[in-house]
């Protein structure tokens, strides 16, 4: 089948692996029994090759002990959009969806598996990377849309239309035999087991000549996927039986024998019909799948093909007729005959793929593996289907094995892109260091003669992911190349082949010619189920989720409802606790549901603060679960909080609303347990927050036992992580509480002016952010100003004048003449700018209080900043200006010995 063929066609196939059938069969149900017996054919369903004799053949199908029922797991395809597809299963294919179900009764899949992987990426490489061990497939699929009408004729009938009608079907089942199946040494017909009608080999021929070109070409598209060598093996393909199905009709698992020498392989075709149901399911090993050819059967024909020793079994059609054509596939030559391959790929995989889907807790596996494939394939043929080679194989394993453990698979288009310095042999040459440089004696190039000079920029990008039906999943996705990538190489491997593209710009003024390069090539996108979610929605991913939560009106959860939930919850953490707390903590209210409160209340850590559950939040849950219920949450909450202040006025807020909105919850319980609550914050205050002490000291004075506890419990709290200016406003909010006495009051915000005092440096230097158009932005310590310098000190000024503190005045002014080692200007600049105001500034605070007391320390202040200025002065007179001299006249007037300052 050439390229254009396979992209019309939808092939999905079944990679071999090592037999391990582990069916039981019945003691009597055993063909080898009596090997001269030959029981008819079970829809030993296979598709004609092309010269084939329409030669009869015996029957000796094996059917399965009893009637067990084996489902199917459907699976939609991942795409985006409002209806969500968010947790599957398996499968990535709507129309081949893994057999699950039998896993799930082994409780392998509900173990945790053993020595897991803990390199997912690596491990995948080391095996996909290598020899893959496998030369085929188990099982074949395959849909064709543009077969030939055979011109199926049937002895007695003659001519039957197709696609097929209900009248002509009717005619067929008038003419045919209910199909036996062999059991022990008996050929028995029981519609338990098989309910099939089936005309022999020899009544049905073909008179189109283009049909049996069409089958020559499915034989060769059959044992290339099965991997068979066509040339040594030289098969031939047979016609078995004509089969009609009808409503009800099935066949239940069972597993086909050699009808005649050299029988390998089966292949059925259906015939274009319209009909609902009949899905075949067929099983090696650890390996299942399940093909379903109802979706566009009227049109369409499929063809299905396994090895002998496959089991399968026929689903049972729901409506319509199912007309299906079954072929013997024969070996003819003396070379050995087909039989499926021994391989250890499927446990080494399973194992990696198992550890994959386990690996979510960990936090450290790949959301997804991107794959280089061996092919390119252009954007049309970006599907399933079109794979070609080794890539065909190595995507139907990993989607026969990935199936059952929940992985997806996706193609994408990958572009490399580089550019650089151009070197087009006459523009730009190359000088004795290796640079390039312009010529301008050249003529202009075309592109395709143009060279990369150097590379300055590599760019990959991954774009127009799409599932194997070739449903776009997402346009663009990102990736991290050292844990996502195979290999990890990429770019080296990608451009040391042709590249497909380029384009060039010419020299322009100072600037010399361009290039940019594209690499075009396909990859294969791997991503476990609990990454599905987040690789379709990307980082929107759980805003998404939370909007549809948050914007539901339901009462009680839907279906996608609940899978949204899960999603949120598993992505929850405490970084996102306001969009869970306001998406599904409400939805919970609205649901009635108390443990999943409880759930996303923890899973988002909502509990480390009342902030962080929301007043009104608390107040809705317990109109919704009741007090009691919700009591030990809340308690979490205000043992964990981090603010004194907060979950004190919570308390008070809650005895308020209860008051007010649900006088019933007013009780002595509730009572006492609010006052347990407040005791048992003030028994273990925390730090104290930015802004937090006067909120505190109300409160602490309001419910905690006073000021001997303000003083005893609260202050010393406050001091040792509270900031020289906070302290200093804390100090003065103290001065006038007048809830404590005047002389406490003093003592108080003296101790906390004193404390402020030894932390305050007047003439920090302060960190100044500096965020430039540079990729970098850094902060840098700028020297303070000395206007800035100077406002720092007048609040302490102003609040140790007013409080008539002369010895914390003394050493405030102490530290401002701390000058000693600094460079002559300095000292001059912080005389000038900050010390000589201060003694104005001082002058004039102190005209404003009675009496008329000046502390010694002012004119010491005072005394030294003018003698330092004139001292500067009389070294180099350039440094008084006209605007220095009243400040220094003021200075020396309040100073101790003014006429000492002038002489």
């Amino acid at each position: 089948m050439d390229a254009e063929e396979a992209q019309e066609h939808k092939i999905s196939v079944e990679n071999a692996v090592e037999p391990k059938l582990e069916t039981t069969h019945d003691a009597t149900l055993d063909d080898d029994a009596n090997p001269s017996v030959k029981p008819p054919p079970v829809e030993g369903e296979t598709d004609a090759g092309p010269h084939a004799e329409v030669a009869p053949a015996a029957n000796g199908d094996v059917v399965m002990n009893d009637a067990v029922e084996r489902h199917a797991a459907d699976e939609d395809n991942a795409v985006p959009g409002d209806s969500l597809n968010t947790l599957p299963e398996a499968g990535n294919d709507g129309k081949e969806d893994s057999e699950t179900d039998e896993d799930d009764e082994d409780g392998e899949e509900d173990e945790d598996v053993e020595d897991p992987s803990v390199n997912i990426k690596d491990d995948l490489e080391d095996i996909l990377s290598g020899d893959l061990e496998f030369t085929g497939a188990f099982s074949f699929n395959n849909t064709y849309p543009t077969a030939p009408n055979p011109a199926l004729s049937i002895d007695g009938l003659g001519t039957v239309g197709l696609p097929l009608s209900a009248r002509d079907a009717a005619a067929i089942k008038a003419s045919s035999e209910q199909a036996p199946f062999g059991k022990v040494d008996q050929t028995i017909v029981d519609k338990a087991v098989r309910d099939t009608w089936e005309i022999d080999a020899t009544k049905v021929h073909f008179e189109n000549g283009a049909w049996a070109t069409f089958m020559d070409q499915t034989v060769r598209d059959v044992c290339q996927v099965l991997g068979v060598n066509f040339e040594a093996s030289k098969p031939r393909c047979e016609l078995y039986k004509l089969l009609l199905y009808e409503t009800g009709s099935h066949f239940l698992p069972h597993v086909d024998t050699e009808k005649v020498n050299g029988m390998f392989a089966t292949i059925v075709v259906i015939l274009p019909s319209r009909f609902t149901g009949g899905a075949v399911h067929v099983r090696h090993g650890d390996l299942d799948k399940t093909y379903d050819s109802s979706e566009g059967s009227l049109t369409n024909t499929s063809v299905l093909a396994w090895y002998t020793d496959v089991e399968h079994e026929v689903k049972a059609i729901t409506s319509g007729y199912r007309l299906a054509l079954s072929f013997n596939l024969v070996h003819t030559t003396n070379a050995l005959r087909p039989t499926l391959g021994v391989s250890t790929l499927p446990s080494r995989l399973q194992h990696v793929l198992r550890s994959w889907k386990q690996a979510e807790a960990s936090g450290d596996a790949p959301r997804k593996i991107i794959y280089l494939l061996s092919h390119k394939y252009s954007q049309a043929a970006l599907r399933g289907s079109a794979l070609k080679g080794v890539d065909a194989h190595l995507v139907s394993i990993l989607d026969t094995i990935g199936a059952q453990h929940g992985i997806h698979l996706g193609l994408a288009n990958l572009t490399c892109t580089q550019s650089g310095g151009a070197n087009d042999y006459g523009e730009r040459e190359r000088d004795g260091w290796g640079r390039c440089y312009y010529d301008e004696d050249s003529e202009d190039m075309n592109d395709d003669d143009v060279s990369m000079c150097e590379v300055d920029e590599t760019r990959v990008d991954v774009e127009n992911l799409v599932d194997m039906d070739g449903k776009l999943i997402r346009q663009r996705i990102s990736y991290e190349l050292e844990t996502e990538v195979i290999p990890e190489e990429l770019v080296d491997e990608i451009t040391s082949g042709e590249y497909d593209d380029q384009e060039y710009e010419g020299y322009q003024g100072n600037y010399g010619g361009t290039l940019e390069r594209f690499y075009r090539r396909t990859v294969l996108v791997m991503w476990p189920a609990w990454a599905h979610f987040d690789l379709v929605h990307g980082a929107e991913g759980f805003t998404y989720a939370c909007q549809r939560i948050r914007d539901s009106k339901s009462s009680e959860p839907t279906t996608e409802e609940t899978e949204l939930t899960e999603i949120v919850l598993v992505r929850a953490n405490a970084t996102k606790s306001a969009a869970v707390v306001e998406s599904v903590c409400r939805a919970a209210l609205r649901w009635k549901d108390l443990s999943l409160w409880f759930r996303a209340v923890k899973a988002c850590d909502a509990e480390r603060s009342i902030a962080t559950l929301g007043e009104k939040h608390i107040y809705l849950a317990i109109e919704a679960f009741g007090f009691a219920e919700v009591k030990p949450c809340v308690e979490h909450a205000l043992e964990r909080d981090p603010s004194n202040v907060s979950t004190l006025q919570f308390l008070e807020k809650l005895e308020t609303w209860m008051a007010s909105q649900h006088p019933e919850l007013v009780n002595d319980a509730t009572k006492d347990w609010v006052a347990a609550q407040r005791t048992k914050r003030f028994n273990a205050l925390k730090p104290v927050g930015k802004d937090e002490h006067k909120s505190l000291t109300a409160l602490a004075l309001k419910y905690g036992g006073g000021v001997d506890f303000l003083e005893n419990n609260v202050l010393p709290l406050i001091k040792p992580t509270t900031g020289s200016t906070a302290l200093l406003e804390y100090a003065m909010s103290l001065k006038g509480e007048e809830a404590i006495p005047a002389e406490t009051r003093v003592r108080l915000a003296r101790d906390l002016l004193a404390t402020a005092l030894a932390k305050v440096d007047f003439y920090a230097a302060a960190p100044v952010s500096n965020t430039g158009n540079n990729h970098y932005s850094y902060a840098y310590t700028k020297p303070v100003e000395e206007p800035a310098q100077l406002e720092r000190a007048k609040p302490y000024f102003k609040a140790l004048l007013e409080l008539g503190t002369d010895d914390l005045f003394s050493a405030a002014v102490d530290k401002l003449l701390a000058l000693s080692g600094l460079a002559g200007d300095v000292v001059i600049r912080r005389v000038k700018g900050v010390l000589l105001p201060l003694v104005a500034y001082g002058q004039e605070i102190l005209r404003t209080l009675p009496g008329d007391h000046s502390p010694p320390a002012l004119r010491k202040l005072s005394t030294t900043a003018s003698l330092l200025h004139i001292r500067s002065v009389l070294a180099d007179p350039r440094r008084l200006g006209l605007d220095d001299v009243p400040p220094l006249v003021q200075a020396i007037a309040a100073s101790d010995k003014p006429e000492e300052s002038l002489t």
